[in-house]
């Protein structure tokens, strides 16, 4: 007998529970600290604490703790799809079909890499997957990423991009 009341008493207690929690969340509400644009497509944050989103409507944008502000530069494109901050904060970021970008937060300098064919020491193309971390920085201060045509790394130093694409003669190339 005292085994049927226990758990009528713990379904008991626990709807009773389900029910305080249930009417306690429902004066919950969540403000909205800040609005990017339509659509955020990837975040970073910086060494000094700066929050960057890369967008859809407003393509490059941060948060410093107090609001919101938007990079104003005329040849950004929408549609960040990847964002990194490197080793000396160069917030680095590939758009869709429009190539990779530096942007220096200190000179508010923005760049733009482009593809150009027939040029080894350039992009591979200007097109770049959808992948929230396809740009790095390795030990050596390289910067690699990947595109819609192979890897790149990109030595700040020379300003120059190495190509390692596939080759299907080469079974020790990339693979598709």
């Amino acid at each position: 007998k005292n085994c049927i009341k226990f758990p009528f008493l713990a379904i008991i207690l626990s709807f009773n529970l389900l029910v305080s929690i249930c009417s306690y969340s429902a004066n919950i509400q969540i403000q909205r600290v800040f609005d990017t644009g339509i659509f955020n497509t990837c975040i970073t944050q910086d060494k000094d604490g700066l929050l960057w989103f890369g967008t859809e409507g407003e393509k490059l944008c941060f948060y410093d703790g107090n609001g919101l502000k938007k990079v104003k530069d005329e040849t950004l494109v929408p549609m960040i799809w990847s964002i990194f901050v490197d080793k000396e904060g160069t917030i680095w970021f590939s758009v869709q079909n429009q190539g990779l970008y530096s942007y220096d937060k200190n000179t508010g300098i923005c760049k733009r890499y482009e593809s150009e064919p027939g040029n080894s020491n350039s992009l591979t193309c200007n097109g770049f997957n959808w992948l929230p971390n396809n740009i790095t920085e390795d030990k050596d201060g390289l910067i690699w990423f990947g595109t819609a045509d192979g890897l790149n790394s990109f030595d700040k130093k020379s300003n120059k991009f190495t190509q390692y694409k596939n080759n299907p003669d080469n079974s020790n190339s990339l693979s598709n």
